[in-house]
């Protein structure tokens, strides 16, 4: 019973942040945009935790690989494509007609990019210290974020959330290869210098937007990092 515990134990993290992913489209489709984005940043941290918790109990599976990847198609897929949706619907004069022309190749983009990893992850072992495309999680946070720092800031949607939607399919599916975060902030002087200017700066700007910014950074620094490696 117990080693059925240990073995289970990623999946429930897992289904819990599914269950984030869902909470946040039924809550989008009634209206309550803040709380749908805070869900969907809610199953960006638990998506974090279930790789964290199978290495910690031995419990990694293959079982337990594509149900994550099942849950990040809902998760980080779905819920910030139609959060984005409902926000430029009632929000904004933007079309419909756009913003799902838009929002169709983020979705493949990440079902691509899920792909694509799984088909990496079986032929290799241990963690990796990067990652092959910017992560559908990642991608959903930052769209997320976006549509949170326009309801908060309305003058930057047109140039903040639109071209952040047609950004991120291609930086999912590109060959870029984006550092794990464990990388970026392995020193702690990284760690303490970001937490104080993120603290800093949530005085000044909505903690959205500080996060936004936080996250934009760290796309900043991969795509710095993968040119200077192309010219040197």
């Amino acid at each position: 019973m117990r080693d059925r515990l240990r073995r289970a134990a990623p999946s429930l993290v897992t289904y819990a942040a599914l269950a984030c992913g869902f909470t946040a489209i039924v809550l989008a489709a009634e209206g309550h945009l803040g709380w749908a984005g805070l869900f969907i940043l809610m199953a960006y941290i638990t998506d974090a935790l279930d790789g964290f918790v199978a290495r910690k109990l031995d419990a990694a599976s293959s079982f337990g690989l594509q149900l994550d990847s099942l849950a990040d198609v809902v998760d980080f897929g779905l819920a910030p494509v139609f959060l984005s949706y409902k926000y430029l619907q009632t929000t904004t004069a933007v079309p419909g007609w756009l913003v799902a022309t838009l929002g169709f190749p983020y979705i493949m983009g990440g079902a691509f990019r899920l792909a694509r990893y799984n088909l990496l992850a079986a032929k290799k072992e241990g963690k990796s210290d990067q990652t092959l495309g910017l992560t559908i999680s990642t991608s959903g946070a930052l769209l997320t974020l976006a549509v949170l720092t326009s309801r908060a800031h309305p003058r930057v949607v047109g140039f903040l959330l639109l071209p952040t939607m047609v950004a991120l399919p291609l930086l999912m599916v590109s060959r870029i290869r984006f550092p794990e975060f464990h990388v970026v902030f392995k020193r702690w002087p990284w760690n303490l210098t970001a937490l104080a200017l993120g603290g800093a700066a949530s005085f000044i700007v909505t903690p959205q937007a500080v996060a936004l910014g936080l996250l934009m950074g760290y796309v900043a620094f991969g795509l710095l990092r993968a040119a200077y490696y192309a010219l040197a």
